[in-house]
């Protein structure tokens, strides 16, 4: 069952707020943090919830890192998975887009696009092992991962799978910590 991009500036905005609205509704901790990414740092607000150990940083232009280190022990952190989308229709160079399904379920998905090493994350052996479908775009059938369903009760503990999946793949050979190791999800 292929998904639909959901296109329009009110829809998108409405599903940037229901992902806002996902950590709240799960009484994530607000925190001030410096968040890292390309050689810089801003003071951003993290959103942090204990169990299952995830954190968000959320913009209102569609821009979200997340991330499994401790957000609390640390003042510094690195996004380790970005899922941004563009708010006003589906942008092919990002790798995040809210897609719906038959019976109008959005879906928060990820084309794999990222930087660091690999151009989509599934392209080899060790690649995405989530869950995936296809986006119909241009005619054409595009593979995506499937991050989650943003009305979903399991929404952020499928955010924290999709996470540390991404982590995984992402991880140099003899590493045991990711929070300096970034995940983009738009190419540069």
């Amino acid at each position: 069952m292929a998904l639909t991009i959901v296109r329009g500036a009110e829809a998108l905005q409405s599903a940037q707020k229901k992902l806002f609205f996902a950590f709240k509704q799960r009484n994530a901790a607000k925190l001030t943090r410096k968040i890292e990414a390309r050689g810089s740092g801003q003071d951003r607000v993290v959103r942090w919830i204990a169990d299952p150990g995830i954190w968000a940083c959320m913009r209102t232009d569609g821009w979200n890192g997340f991330g499994t280190s401790n957000a609390v022990e640390k003042d510094s952190l690195v996004p380790s998975c970005l899922v941004h989308f563009s708010l006003e229709d589906f942008d092919p160079e990002l790798g995040g887009a809210v897609a719906e399904d038959a019976a109008g379920g959005l879906a928060l998905v990820h084309t794999g696009k990222i930087v660091g090493g690999k151009s989509k994350f599934w392209d080899d052996a060790e690649g995405y092992k989530g869950k995936r479908d296809f986006l119909v775009h241009g005619g054409k059938d595009v593979p995506v991962a499937v991050v989650g369903f943003l009305d979903s009760p399991s929404f952020i503990s499928d955010l924290y799978a999709f996470v540390q999946e991404v982590e995984r793949i992402k991880m140099p050979t003899g590493r045991k910590d990711v929070s300096d190791v970034a995940i983009e999800s738009h190419s540069s």
